[in-house]
């Protein structure tokens, strides 16, 4: 018995079980398979692309507000930091100031919206007052008098004497990083011990340019001795 070997059938053909006859045919088939192959794989690799790059937008995203919400909790902080630095400077150069100094030459004309400073003068008996405490947990809508210098009063005649002359109810200000508006006003506290009796309070207010500070920054402090 002779047996005849056909060499090609380790081809493409014979692999696909193709007949001899019809091997230029499955060598095309076996073509497009593989371009189909390449082409679902290349598929697949441009959708693991745009899912990774999605996610690492997502990720610079997240990052830029974190790092945007901490840059505007640090001004926020120094804006306040600031303020409160100019306010209690101020409190302390006015409540070193003689008493009879404490005064101002004329009472703040009122305007604005809360929480500017000057939207909490308000008349009360024909002449000006301020609501001083019109925030925070002991807030009330009790005004007090503003303490005026009087044109008797030696203490008031005397050059830079009363409150507004030596550094002005209001004025800007400026730390050489932040500015803003320094407000200093000076109204009669009753004390509620004695009948009768009233002391000056000194109450400064500070303002910083820009949306970040909402508030002002507000001290105040009773002087002591009886008007």
């Amino acid at each position: 018995m002779t047996v005849t070997t056909d060499h090609g059938s380790g081809s493409a053909g014979g692999a696909l079980g193709c007949p001899a006859g019809r091997k230029a045919c499955c060598l095309r088939a076996c073509r497009r398979a593989a371009a189909r192959l390449a082409l679902d794989e290349r598929g697949s690799l441009l959708l693991e692309l745009v899912v990774a790059m999605t996610l690492v937008l997502v990720m610079i995203a997240g990052t830029t507000a974190s790092l945007d919400h901490n840059r505007r909790l640090s001004t926020v902080a120094e804006k306040q930091e600031a303020a409160s630095n100019v306010a209690e400077q101020a409190l302390e150069q006015a409540l070193a100031l003689p008493y009879g100094s404490l005064a101002l030459s004329a009472a703040p004309a009122g305007g604005g919206s809360p929480p500017e400073p000057l939207s909490q003068v308000v008349a009360c008996g024909g002449s000006s007052c301020l609501r001083w405490n019109y925030r925070g947990p002991t807030a009330s809508s009790a005004a007090e008098p503003f303490v005026l210098a009087a044109a008797a009063d030696p203490a008031a005649s005397q050059p830079g004497a009363d409150l507004s002359a030596s550094a002005p109810w209001q004025q800007r200000w400026d730390d050489g990083h932040h500015k803003g508006t320094l407000y200093r006003f000076v109204t009669w506290a009753a004390d509620p011990a004695v009948s009768g009796a009233r002391h000056k309070r000194v109450t400064v207010e500070v303002t910083v340019d820009g949306a970040e500070l909402k508030k002002p920054v507000l001290v105040s402090s009773i002087a002591g001795g009886e008007g």
